[in-house]
């Protein structure tokens, strides 16, 4: 019997030590690139658990699963999670229960087209070009501010935004779109809503800036496009500044390509000016 209850305390006591390693000990069984696991909407504790047993992140899935029921006022938030070091079940329950979902930063500059931001976001890897352009020729999104717009080019704010690893064209324009919603301030620099010029200047204008405003050249140019050197083309009409648009998107594809002797090509009936020249939320 003595030794019947001495064998039933060491058991008892190897269970608790190996509870207690499980829930307090750091744990990695998976590679050292780190693994990503998706918490589907909906799952249940026990999926969850199973999940992260799966994936190498948690060292039980019993002991984790009684964690979460033991912490059952904190919901277990669906996303997608990245681990790349060992972590304890504490932590990992705090991460998902926290909603701590892996995230991109997209950084889309001033100035750029919804053709650049597709090169963007494809070379960037968070979505297809084909995809983005097929979201951004959809002008649904922008209906209530401009009824008559056939697409979001221009209505495409630049800043920078947070993404899962794998958004769609859908999720990035809708994330990006400037709405009414967006500009709801009654200013008259706010040319969205008032028609015309603002009563003043919008930036803190330069020497040069200042100077070509009390001495503009006279010139019968309408349009202007950047060049990709620091400066911009300039078209009298609609034909040439298409064809500058093209050369602009023609340069820039080769620089990104590594081959700049396409940058010398010289515009279609313009003049040219230059001036000096992706965590855990």
């Amino acid at each position: 019997m003595r030794r019947a209850l001495t064998i039933l305390v060491a058991a008892a006591a190897l269970l608790a030590g190996w509870v207690a390693a499980c829930l307090y000990l750091p744990y990695q069984k998976f590679s050292s690139q780190g693994v990503f696991v998706d918490v589907p909407h909906g799952a249940s504790r026990r999926a969850v658990a199973r999940l992260l047993a799966n994936q190498g992140v948690v060292r039980s899935r019993w002991v984790f699963e009684a964690l979460s029921r033991w912490r059952s006022r904190s919901t277990l938030q669906a996303g997608e999670y990245f681990f790349h070091q060992p972590v304890t079940s504490f932590q990992v329950f705090d991460t998902i229960a926290n909603g701590r979902v892996y995230v991109r930063e997209l950084v889309i500059p001033e100035g750029f087209s919804m053709f650049d931001i597709a090169d963007l976001v494809q070379r960037e890897n968070f979505t297809s070009r084909e995809d983005f352009l097929s979201a951004a020729r959809n002008p649904a999104l922008i209906r209530d501010l401009v009824p008559g717009a056939p697409s979001l080019e221009g209505f495409l704010f630049p800043a920078s935004y947070e993404f899962p690893r794998h958004p769609t064209g859908e999720q990035l324009v809708a994330a990006g779109r400037l709405d009414g919603a967006s500009l709801p301030f009654d200013s008259p620099y706010n040319t969205y809503r008032h028609t015309g010029l603002p009563p003043g200047p919008i930036a803190n204008p330069g020497n040069a800036s200042l100077k070509a405003a009390l001495d503009p050249h006279e010139t019968d140019y309408l349009y202007f496009v950047a060049n990709t050197e620091g400066g911009h083309f300039f078209g009298k009409t609609l034909a040439e500044h298409n064809r500058n648009v093209a050369l602009y998107r023609s340069r820039l594809a080769a620089l990104r390509n590594a081959a700049p002797a396409s940058a010398s090509t010289t515009p279609l009936g313009t003049d040219s000016i230059s001036s000096p020249p992706q965590r855990l939320r």
